[in-house]
């Protein structure tokens, strides 16, 4: 079984779990991998998710194994993304001409619409 699902970026992942249930053994034990390692700082390449897996063996030994496909996405309307670190974390960012700015009063964490009330100057330097 595979599903995909999308966090965004600089929220963090809570895995939903899963469950198994055997014919003869009900509900069983499932182990998870990798929903730890999910990092949401950078935005996942579509072909690239994290992963997820969950495995369930019955009382035969019978395994049967189910993956989650996690894609960290970019919140932010295109073409600008998302600033993750300094004063304008959390916020829009879109680089006209090579000059950078942030977009003002609204968080992209929170919501996908981007009104512009202000620009404010991001500095180059690091």
């Amino acid at each position: 079984s595979i599903n995909h699902v999308e966090v965004n970026q600089l929220t963090e992942y809570v895995d939903a779990g899963a469950t198994a249930n055997d014919a003869r053994d009900g509900y069983v034990a499932v182990t998870v991998a990798g929903a730890k390692l999910v990092e949401t700082l950078l935005p996942t390449l579509p072909s690239s998710p994290y992963v997820v897996t969950y495995r369930a063996r019955d009382a035969v030994s019978n395994v049967q194994v189910a993956y989650r496909y996690v894609h960290v996405i970019n919140p932010c309307a295109a073409p600008a993304y998302l600033c993750t670190t300094g004063a304008a974390k959390g916020f829009c960012q879109t680089c006209i001409d090579g000059e950078c700015i942030c977009l003002n009063q609204v968080s992209a964490v929170a919501t996908t619409e981007v009104v512009v009330e202000e620009f404010l100057p991001v500095s180059d330097t690091v």
